[in-house]
């Protein structure tokens, strides 16, 4: 009983310093608030069986659950190899640049635990909360409001960009190091430094981001650089230092990161189907002023009519429906501008908002023609959809807002106005989010489940499956009906089996699937069969006949049909 007690007072007396209770109160309220709208969003909720079909289920959705299951594995940092692809050899992933190893290793880890879907939902989830969480956090510290600080959390966690980038752009949505890199870079201009709580503060940073996105961690090294050339410009020789050994560590994480690719392309040279990006593509992906002020779709019918007639037309090829600011984006951009402009006419230069600064630099980096383009033509393509900088222009306004917009003669004004606004942002980014990606696959996921648990029961234990039409991968296109990663679908409901897709292409070893399925449908069967495989799976939607001549000629040598999947479009036969 003494002990309890004790442990009682200890708590109280912890949760009585420094508002403590309150800031617990203040976050704890923040993930429960985020947690209803993300389900209310999405129409599923934690321990309901709807929350095991993931909330998307195509193209790059696919593929994003495909490398949580290969990472499910637990493949060596430096050697990404997945054993149950590219059969009969097992897939070799290090062609491609896997920036966000956390990210992929926290989904597999979750994928071993639990149901995929569940585990896919719940990484998607915890992005939406972090990004809130992080948020308020920096808003706070910056002098918003608990209030403001919640609201603009809101609106940038529920933001267009999040739900377009949603399930299929799993790795954009963990934006929440925006926030805190602002944050960075504000300590970092301050006159009085506790330089080692900084320093260790800035190393944490580094290693989280360097191994998250790699377009918020360059730009996180670009701000840092000239943070850096600001503080040696004013004399802050200090301070200088220090961000100067930010940079330096990050960067150093950065190649720590990607070692696993530079090794494999000096020990087997480059892939002859990979060499990063094209200017084409930034051309097509970079960013366009008119992009942050024109969404393809709008609660207010006009603002989106307008934009479909005027700039949206045929001709103007745009991949940057994401990149809308919204209407309280759009608004606070347009403040923040006028407000900069003004002090700044005035020769109140060091009254400018930071932010102003932040989004000056964001929209030269990542514009179309901007430095994203220039370092694409030293060789340096990684980064073809600068489009997604509109994130970080978006942040930087509504933290500008939440500290600086207020009501001081009538408060209960203003906290009316944030509430709105961030109810109004929800509503409007769920307006604007493709009506196809709403419903539910939950017909096609039960069908693919049923189908990988049946071919488990009718084939031995780690049996090999070749998989019919041939597509690429990574990068691919669609093959007839069947859209990108399509062949991902039985994988990644199965335990044992191995499935002849997911190799990177342009190695020489892969080079004998494509002479393989041009053989006639007996000398084929031979050789898988020589190569140790058990069975063959048609994706009909990737035949112009929906296979159905390939399978005459299967039956014909002698095959049987041992499984096929409820929406009939996968089918497999036994191989002898």
């Amino acid at each position: 009983m003494e002990a309890l007690t004790a442990m009682r007072d200890r708590l109280v007396s912890w949760f009585g310093r420094s508002g403590r209770l309150h800031s617990v109160a203040l976050y704890g309220g923040l993930v429960v608030a985020v947690v209803v709208v993300w389900c209310g969003v999405y129409g599923r909720f934690p321990g309901d069986s709807r929350f095991r079909i993931p909330v998307e289920y195509r193209d790059d959705a696919l593929a994003l659950m495909g490398i949580m299951k290969g990472f499910s594995e637990l493949p060596a940092p430096w050697n990404l190899h997945v054993s149950h692809l590219n059969a009969p050899f097992g897939a070799d992933w290090n062609d491609y640049p896997h920036s966000e190893k956390l990210l992929f290793y926290l989904g597999g880890i979750l994928a071993k635990c639990a149901d995929l879907g569940a585990a896919a939902n719940f990484l998607l989830l915890l992005g939406f909360v972090s990004n809130a969480l992080a948020f308020c956090w920096v808003a706070r510290r910056l002098g918003a409001s608990p209030l403001r600080g919640w609201a603009g959390a809101i609106m940038f966690a529920f933001s267009t960009y999040m739900l377009w980038r949603c399930l299929a752009h799993l790795i954009l949505v963990y934006a929440g190091t925006i926030p805190l890199l602002f944050y960075l870079c504000h300590r970092l201009q301050q006159g009085q430094l506790d330089r080692r709580a900084l320093w260790i503060w800035g190393t944490v940073y580094m290693a989280l981001s360097a191994f998250l996105n790699p377009y918020y961690f360059i730009f996180a090294l670009l701000m840092l650089s000239l943070v850096a050339l600001r503080l040696v410009l004013v004399g802050a020789r200090p301070a200088a230092i220090l961000t100067g050994i930010l940079v330096g560590e990050g960067a150093l994480l950065f190649v720590v990161n990607h070692a696993n690719v530079w090794l494999h392309r000096w020990r087997h040279g480059p892939s002859t189907a990979y060499a990063g990006r094209h200017l084409t593509e930034q051309l097509l992906f970079g960013l366009r002023l008119p992009d942050l002020f024109f969404p393809i779709e709008h609660p207010l019918g006009l603002w989106g009519r307008f934009a479909r007639a005027r700039y949206l037309i045929p001709g103007i090829d745009t991949n940057n429906i994401a990149a809308f600011l919204g209407l309280v984006g759009c608004v606070g951009l347009f403040a923040l501008l006028a407000v900069s402009v003004a002090r700044g006419m005035r020769g109140r230069y060091e009254r400018i908002p930071a932010e102003s600064w932040y989004v000056l630099v964001a929209y030269l980096f990542g514009s179309v023609g901007g430095v994203c383009m220039l370092l694409g033509v030293f060789g340096f393509s990684w980064l073809r959809a600068s489009a997604r900088y509109s994130i970080v222009i978006l942040c930087a306004v509504l933290l500008w807002a939440s500290r600086s917009f207020r009501v001081p003669r009538w408060p209960a004004l203003g906290s009316v106005f944030w509430c709105a606004a961030a109810v109004f942002t929800v509503f409007e980014s769920y307006d604007a989010w493709e009506p196809s990606r709403r419903g539910p696959p939950t017909a096609q996921v039960l069908a693919d489940r049923a189908f990988a648990s049946e071919l488990e029961s009718r084939l031995p234990r780690g049996a090999a499956v070749f998989q019919l039409p041939l597509m690429d991968y990574p990068d691919t296109l669609p093959v007839a009906a069947m859209r990108p990663y399509e062949p991902l679908r039985p994988y990644l409901w199965s335990r044992t089996l191995r499935f002849s897709f997911g190799a990177h292409s342009g190695r020489p070893r892969e080079q004998w699937q494509a002479a393989c399925a041009r053989k006639p449908a007996r000398d084929m069967v031979a050789e898988l069969a020589g190569r140790g495989f058990s069975a063959v799976v048609l994706h009909r939607a990737g035949f112009v006949d929906r296979g159905r001549a390939l399978e005459n000629a299967l039956v014909a040598v002698g095959l049987t049909r041992v499984a096929g999947n409820g929406g009939g479009d996968m089918v497999a036969y036994r191989v002898k």
